[in-house]
Parts: structure tokens; sequence; C-alpha cells
């Protein structure tokens, strides 16, 4: 019975070790994504650039551009062959986009249009989101403004687990 047991436990550990991180990866997409979607919906209000689309898009009536390229067979394109390192801008002036939000980290050149304005990092360990740290840029000179207005009132709303800064 005991050998039983533990080979029912050696081969469910990672099924065990995943019921027990799903509260934390949970809070991982609540602290990251949910508060990216609260700031376009809630503050923001307009068409937006990014790279993981899932819930930015729910219950959003304007328009996002996938950077990625998994709703967006252009960028996918760009992204994949590398033809064109301004392909990011050339997408979001062609689409009217004056906000992104990305991971540096995927993109290995940032347009010199998009300005960053904002950093989003949560705090608690990472689970679920590709990486910790998002970065909000205003794309043009003449919506930094505005964005920093907006940023400044959405980050008095943030929950704990986040470290929101604002860059001036």
């Amino acid at each position: 019975m005991i050998i039983f047991c533990l080979f029912i436990i050696i081969t469910c550990r990672p099924y065990i070790i995943t019921v027990f991180t799903v509260p934390l990866a949970s809070n991982n997409i609540y602290c990251q994504h949910y508060q990216m979607r609260r700031f376009i919906t809630e503050y923001y209000h307009g068409s937006v650039a990014a790279n993981d689309i899932g819930l930015i898009t729910y219950r959003n009536d304007d328009y996002v551009l996938d950077l990625w390229g998994l709703a967006s067979r252009k960028a996918l394109f760009h992204r994949k062959n590398r033809d064109n390192p301004l392909w990011m801008d050339m997408l979001a002036k062609e689409h009217n986009v004056k906000f992104a939000m990305i991971y540096d980290q995927w993109f290995p050149v940032i347009p010199k249009g998009w300005k960053p304005v904002a950093e989003l990092v949560i705090t608690r360990r990472r689970i679920s989101p590709a990486f910790s740290e998002v970065t909000f840029y205003a794309i043009g000179n003449e919506s930094s403004y505005q964005v920093k207005s907006l940023l400044r009132q959405f980050k008095k709303t943030l929950p704990s687990g986040i470290r929101f800064t604002i860059i001036e």
C-alpha cells in the first residue's frame, strides 16, 4: 500500500503542484492582463497595440492591434521575417494606434517614435504571464501628455502585488 501511494504521489507530482499554483497564476493574470484591460477600457478609450491580446480584447469596443500576430497576418509576417525594423510603427500608423502595451523582451527593436511612459510589474512570483514586466508606450509626441495624465489616475486604483512606475 505504501509503495502504491508513493507511486501515485510521484507520477501525479506535476498535477499536484499545478493545483497549488492555480491561485497564484490567477492572481498574476489579475495583476497584469486584467489591469491592462482596465486601463484601456476604463481610462484610455482608444485603439491600442499589444502582444498579448486575450483579455485586452474582451468586451473592448476599440481596435486592438495584435503585434505578436495571432490576430494579424501582417504582424506575424513582419515579426517572423524581420524584413523591416519599422514594421511595428508602420502597422500602428496604418490603424491610427497611439498607445501600446508590450513585453519589451519579445521585440528586439522598438520604434524610435514610441516613448515609454509607464511600466507595470507584478511583484509576486510569476506563474502564468510570459514576463513580469509590461512597458506602456505613447506613440507620437502628442499622445504622451494625455496618456500620462490618465496613467496617474489609473495608478491610484491599482491593487497590491503591482509596482507601477510612470516614466517622466
